[in-house]
């Protein structure tokens, strides 16, 4: 909360120095609410062990939300801004009781700056830590290509209308870096995973279609643990290509995705482990040069006259490249129609199958379905309008070999579970 208060003071500060020149925003989103599992506990939430991400209508079980301040820096009250000061901080909360602690529950996503394009300098640089990721499928919450974090950058748009942008993303969390939560400190103390970006997009493409492209290269350093058992780390390297098109319909569009990518880059984001020095026939721990991993997705999005939906499908497949037995795939299909009563008072649903096949645990195929209805009260038609107030019912339901995963919840032993709730959501 403290990062909250200090960041209030800067930009009001800074406002009240010059308002003219430094106009503020405030811009966010957040989701509230609460639910019962039928049995007298609170609502629970269910994800399949393995899956890169759920369908989130009627499975979100705590309060979550971003706060985004933002100063534009502009020479006069009615010149275009030069400067851009944007700080994010997103927060989380279990959603239990009236007094929540926040000293756990508040981070900071963004702090960056970066200049538009202007004549004496016709490109636009960024330095901080910021959101670079693409590709969002709303339905999942679920980013295929994200590489957020520290770094800097620099972009342009050329006379085509595409627009290019370098940067170069560190994560240098020893917790992360490690792939788990014991830090890890080493001979260059924090170890640290660098990697480089290309991105051309919004290529001009037949009519109306764009295309994009993301290219990037990752480097992680050899060291050594400084504490028992003294773990070597290879120095390792690593590429990442992905491709998406984006074709608009009618009061909509439809975006398709394929990405891959390989060794300390084989997870398409900025974390991940260290490459350790092992034996990569028995290992299954190990990040080694010759894991991989292909990634696609497509979201359908349109507003028709009666009703909106997104069609969504995911598919991904890793190798982890240490045995014969170390292969994970994912795959998701799912589709949230709403139908239109009137334009503010609405029937919202989800109809969404996740199938899971981890070789290394000798379960075969984990499934998990999850199917949302309830009516909800919106500020306008659209997939995407917000704000919305909504009450659900959720049914979630998984296969045999899947029931374990659940062993910790009020549905342990069982192939299914039900949850009732309501929920507020908003962004602006």
């Amino acid at each position: 909360m403290e990062y909250i208060l200090l960041t209030l003071f800067i930009f009001l500060t800074s406002i009240s120095i010059n308002s003219s020149a430094a106009p503020f925003e405030f811009h966010g989103y957040f989701r509230s609410g609460t639910g019962s599992n039928l049995k007298g506990g609170k609502q629970e939430c269910f994800s399949n062990p393995g899956a890169q991400a759920e369908f989130r209508l009627g499975n979100e079980c705590s309060i979550y939300g971003e706060a985004t301040f933002a100063l534009n820096f502009q020479e006069s009250a009615d010149a275009q801004p030069v400067f851009h000061a944007i700080s994010t901080f997103a927060y989380s909360y279990d959603n239990k009781k009236d007094w929540e602690t926040t000293s756990n529950n508040w981070v900071l996503r963004q702090a960056y700056l970066e200049n538009e394009a202007f004549d004496e300098v016709p490109y636009s640089f960024w330095v901080g830590k910021r959101f670079y990721r693409w590709g969002d499928v709303h339905i999942l919450d679920f980013f295929p290509m994200n590489f957020s974090g520290p770094g800097a950058g620099m972009e342009w748009k050329s006379a085509q209308g595409s627009n290019w942008k370098i940067g170069v993303i560190q994560n240098a969390d020893s917790k992360e870096i490690n792939g788990s939560d014991t830090a890890i400190s080493t001979e260059i103390k924090d170890a640290a995973k660098t990697s480089f970006h290309l991105r051309i997009e919004e290529i001009p493409f037949q009519q109306d279609e764009k295309i994009s492209f993301w290219f990037a290269g990752a480097t992680t350093p050899a060291t050594k643990a400084t504490a028992a058992p003294y773990t070597d780390y290879k120095a390792g390297q690593g590429f990442a290509i992905a491709f998406k098109h984006w074709r608009p319909v009618v009061s909509g569009g439809n975006e398709f995705g394929l990405a891959y990518g390989n060794g300390v880059l084989s997870n398409l984001g900025p974390w991940g482990e260290l490459m350790v020095d092992c034996n990569t026939d028995t290992d299954s721990a190990c990040t080694v040069q010759s894991s991989n991993r292909l990634r696609f997705w497509n979201a359908f999005t349109k507003d028709w006259s009666k009703f909106s939906a997104q069609i969504a499908a995911a598919h991904d497949s890793y190798n982890k490249g240490t045995s014969s037995n170390s292969k994970v795939m994912w795959t998701s299909l799912g589709i949230q129609p709403i139908y239109y009563f009137t334009d503010r008072f609405q029937l919202t649903s989800v109809l969404g199958y996740s199938n899971v096949e981890d070789q290394s645990d000798n379960l075969g195929q984990r499934t998990l379905v999850r199917f949302t209805v309830g009516p909800q009260i919106s500020f306008q038609k659209g997939y995407y309008a917000r704000p919305v107030l909504r009450a659900f019912y959720t049914f979630n339901s998984w296969n045999k070999a899947n029931t374990n995963s659940f062993s910790g919840t009020s549905a342990a032993g069982k192939e299914n579970a039900h949850a009732v709730g309501v929920q507020g959501e908003v962004w602006f």
